[in-house]
């Protein structure tokens, strides 16, 4: 450990007396068969996203989106319990009269694109990356299960995989945090956790007023209270408990 509390991965700074120390950008650099396992990871979800007997609320979404609108469902929200992001995804695509597979193809691509991200940058073995890869939630919960879920995952592995880079550039952080917060009320303690992360950063450096660092939290803070304001339970909800 340095001077100023961080972890020195440096060579000077590993620790011989129990073994050489592995950098993070070392544990980031993924072998080639890794990649190819990435493409079979996209089949597999794919054969099975295409033979999915899509469950109630999965199709609910769709044919809100589809009957409704966009004005219906941000009238919404507060029954459904979710923040209207993934809808307003939805929305384009269930506008212009596409089918039901094309809230699939967007919950796999979503998908796809986060693990493609944990594959390059996550500072694991690659062994635990191809656990993980072929594990349930990777192969079934989040890509074939087409749910607000695919969207919280791909946030937040954006969030994971540019936090090193959080001080160059933090409106980044802060637009991925605070569109996080309105995936789900999961997202929404995620986020919440990410913005104390970062607020206390920035009190402990002294640089709270600095220019991007208060746009920034103020960006994450219009998202969090975005998502509440949408989660509010409306008075009447009361009747159906």
């Amino acid at each position: 450990m340095n001077q100023s509390g961080d972890c020195d991965f440096s060579p000077a700074g590993r620790d011989s007396g129990r073994g050489a120390t592995v950098s993070p950008s070392a544990l980031r650099r993924s072998p080639r068969w890794l990649g190819i396992a990435l493409v079979i990871y996209a089949l597999v979800t794919l054969f099975l996203a295409l033979h999915h007997e899509a469950w109630c609320d999965e199709a609910d979404t769709w044919l809100l989106m589809r009957d409704g609108g966009a004005r219906v469902m941000l009238s919404r929200t507060g029954y459904a319990g979710t923040p209207a992001l993934w809808y307003l995804v939805l929305a384009p695509l269930a506008s212009i009269g596409l089918p039901y597979v094309a809230q699939q193809f967007v919950s796999l691509l979503l998908v796809w694109s986060a693990m493609a991200l944990f594959v390059a940058d996550a500072p694991f073995r690659s062994p635990v990356k191809l656990l993980f890869l072929f594990s349930y939630y990777a192969v079934i919960e989040y890509p074939v299960q087409s749910r607000p879920y695919s969207l919280l995952i791909a946030l937040l592995f954006a969030i994971a995989s540019s936090w090193r880079h959080r001080d160059e550039h933090p409106l980044r952080i802060a637009v991925l945090t605070a569109l996080l917060a309105n995936t789900t009320v999961h997202g929404l303690l995620i986020a919440a956790v990410v913005g104390m992360l970062l607020l206390g950063e920035a009190v402990r450096r002294g640089d709270l007023v600095a220019g991007r660092k208060t746009a920034a939290l103020l960006i994450m803070l219009a998202g969090g209270v975005a998502s509440v304001i949408q989660l509010w339970p409306p008075p009447d909800v009361q009747q159906f408990v």
